[in-house]
């Protein structure tokens, strides 16, 4: 054990964590933070204890896609639970029914307040909490129901703007319009809805995960670049589809609007990791929304900056959550590395023809074989990757995550959302629209 892991079980004690996720590619970045964990999920994607603790997995059996709230609901979980001797438990996203459940077990979980949360998390809110703190973002128009017409938006915002509905992620609920019959097709989705209109805005896309304490110190990452719409990984024209780090240096503002709104967070009672999402065109930096919980790239950014050896947001939730105080300060980057998140198709409710065992594999010309169970994309050669993917057969709700692949390589570019020659060969290696075969 180094002396960081020491320290870390030192604040850690006597209480043991389990982590409650969908599937288990979101629970690796908890792996390398050096403490007893668990994890409970609905899908080990054919790896099991292999990935080096203990993992229960708990397959739907009504047909439907657990959430975490029906994992803990599990006998099977809760006799899980008591065996390890959890105390705490993490999950990727929280709601007052998830707490309600962990409390009925004696549980604590580490997650921020769910009120506090889903408010900064609603796009509609969102767009009042800018103007409040002062924070630069695109021109906004909000409302619940009675979407104005197309002509009314197109004249304000001009001829290509963006609808949102107040929840939503990885592009579901998100319109580019620029035609009347797009405009119909999203105000046929929002019907009574809130909803949010926003000029658009070319340029690049950011996140930056950061942390705020019980005393109001933040930890803000580095920030990274994130892939949107690339029509081989998502279906959705808007659809957040995986990430890049170190393939450019973040706007410095971005951490400066992080810890405005950690502030603000601190304010209102949160606790723990949030994620920022912002454009930075020409016009400058905008804030577009705030996930107040552990994000999509939160795992994966905290592999590689722990293979350089640096502290990680993930490490700060768990220690924030702990009634650890955090030092205030803004990270360091770790390596250059990037992930390609794939969706299934929108009209596709049907489970997966086929899949792979989850684990490393290395791509050659237009194949790829398995090498071992290694899950850590930092440690990945340049024709490499760590593949996440989703048993089949399973429950698969439209437009969900089927697969990951994780690189040292760089597997698209940000700036024009279009994949690289070796993001193109693991697509071609994988055969992805093979997966939905009959």
């Amino acid at each position: 054990m180094t002396a960081v892991q020491s320290n870390r079980s030192e604040i850690l004690g006597d209480r043991r964590i389990a982590c409650i996720s969908p599937d288990l590619a979101r629970t690796g970045g908890w792996a390398t933070l050096g403490i007893p964990l668990v994890v409970i999920c609905a899908d080990a994607m054919g790896l099991g204890e292999s990935i080096g603790f203990p993992v229960l997995e708990v397959p739907p059996s009504d047909g439907k896609p657990s959430n975490a709230r029906a994992l803990l609901e599990s006998e099977v979980a809760v006799a899980f639970l008591r065996q390890h001797r959890i105390t705490h438990l993490l999950a990727f996203k929280t709601n007052k029914r998830l707490q309600e459940r962990a409390n009925d077990l004696g549980l604590t979980l580490m997650m921020g307040e769910p009120s506090i949360a889903q408010r900064y998390e609603n796009k509609v809110h969102f767009a009042t909490i800018t103007q409040e703190l002062g924070l630069s973002s695109a021109r906004i128009r909000t409302g619940q129901g009675n979407l104005p017409t197309h002509e009314a938006l197109s004249g304000e915002f001009g001829e290509r703007y963006v609808l949102q509905n107040a929840r939503g992620h990885s592009g579901q609920g998100t319109w580019r319009v620029e035609t009347q019959s797009q405009h119909e097709e999203a105000a046929q989705a929002i019907a009574h809805r809130g909803w949010r209109a926003m000029q658009w805005l070319e340029g690049s896309t950011w996140t930056l995960n950061a942390c705020v304490d019980a005393h109001g110190n933040i930890q803000v990452g580095s920030g990274y670049r994130q892939f949107t719409g690339i029509p081989a990984c998502t279906p959705h024209r808007l659809g957040a589809c995986g990430n890049a780090w170190g393939e450019a240096t973040p706007p410095p503002t971005l951490a400066d609007m992080a810890e405005t709104l950690g502030d603000a967070l601190h304010r209102g009672g949160y606790i723990g990791a949030f994620g920022l999402d912002a454009i930075d065109s020409e016009s400058g930096l905008h804030a577009i929304e705030v996930n107040p919980r552990a994000t999509s790239g939160l795992a994966m950014e905290s592999c590689i900056a722990h293979s350089a050896g640096l502290p990680s947001i993930a490490e700060a939730h768990v220690r924030a959550h702990l009634g650890d105080r955090l030092s205030p300060t803004r990270l360091p980057p770790g390596r250059s590395a990037s992930q390609l998140v794939v969706y299934a198709p929108v009209d596709n409710e049907t489970p997966l023809a086929s899949s792979r065992q989850s684990g490393r594999y290395r791509v050659s010309h237009d194949t790829c074989q398995r090498i071992d169970d290694c899950t850590d994309p930092s440690v990945t050669a340049a024709d490499e990757a760590i593949l996440w993917a989703r048993t089949a057969g399973r429950p698969l709700p439209a437009s969900a995550e089927i697969l990951r692949i994780q690189s040292t390589s760089l597997l698209a570019r940000s700036d024009t959302n279009t994949l690289t020659e070796r993001g193109s060969q693991w697509m071609r290696a994988l055969g992805v629209p093979a997966l939905f075969s009959s």
